[in-house]
């Protein structure tokens, strides 16, 4: 689980997930420590993985720095073990919520070809684009 721990303009989080990724199911587990300035902060993507035709997306945001790499931040429902996951279901609070950060590259680059993703990206300092689609 990240935990994030605030000193004035400083950031530090641990367990960002940096995965490395071959194929849909050949990966690297990785875990990091990060540490953040916030007056370095320069800009915010948002991000949105579509798994298939339709409205219901997984969203995104990716917080960029002019002195250290993109973290991107997810908020992803978790059924319990034994519960089956329902979209509809989990837009109503029914199901536990845990916040995901990861290096950019641990999402972003995970192989979208083969699990036919639809990434739509929105940026405050470039125009949206949408790849894998």
């Amino acid at each position: 689980m990240p935990r994030a721990f605030i000193d004035g303009d400083r950031v530090r989080i641990t367990g960002v997930r940096n995965f490395t990724y071959r194929t849909c199911n050949d990966f690297k587990v990785r875990y990091e420590d990060r540490e953040v300035s916030l007056s370095h902060l320069t800009g915010l993507d948002f991000f949105v993985s579509y798994w298939s035709e339709g409205p219901v997306g997984h969203t995104f945001l990716s917080f960029i720095f002019d002195d250290a790499p993109p973290l991107s931040t997810s908020i992803e429902t978790w059924p319990e073990v034994g519960e089956g996951f329902d979209p509809i279901a989990s837009l109503f609070k029914q199901f536990e919520l845990i916040y995901v950060v990861t290096s950019v590259t641990s999402w972003a680059c995970a192989p979208t070809t083969a699990t036919r993703q639809c990434t739509c990206i929105g940026s405050i300092h470039r125009s949206a684009m949408c790849v894998g689609c």
